[in-house]
């Protein structure tokens, strides 16, 4: 079964540009990833949100302290995190 991650970042000096979170997700997948899909989207100046798609939560916890030591540098450049929540994807519309 397939399992999401989603956050609330605030980011104290604003987000960035959506051209350069479409380079940071580059970035992600040339890091491999185990993530099948990142979604971001801009809630405002200040806040993004982020939904991170698993093949299963098994994949989702092998990847879980990559993502602790990137928060870590991200706190370090004016971001924290909001929210998060997380489980099992249980139905959805379409392909995500």
């Amino acid at each position: 079964m397939k399992y999401a991650v989603q956050t609330k970042w605030h980011w104290e000096n604003g987000i960035f540009s959506a051209d350069k979170m479409q380079e940071w997700i580059r970035d992600v997948k040339k890091g491999n990833s185990l993530a099948e899909d990142i979604i971001l989207w801009k809630i405002d100046n200040n806040h993004h949100g982020a939904l991170v798609i698993y093949s299963s939560e098994e994949i989702a916890k092998k990847e879980r302290s990559a993502i602790e030591a990137e928060r870590k540098e991200n706190n370090k450049n004016g971001a924290s995190i909001v929210e998060e929540t997380m489980g099992p994807i249980t139905a959805r519309m379409s392909e995500v």
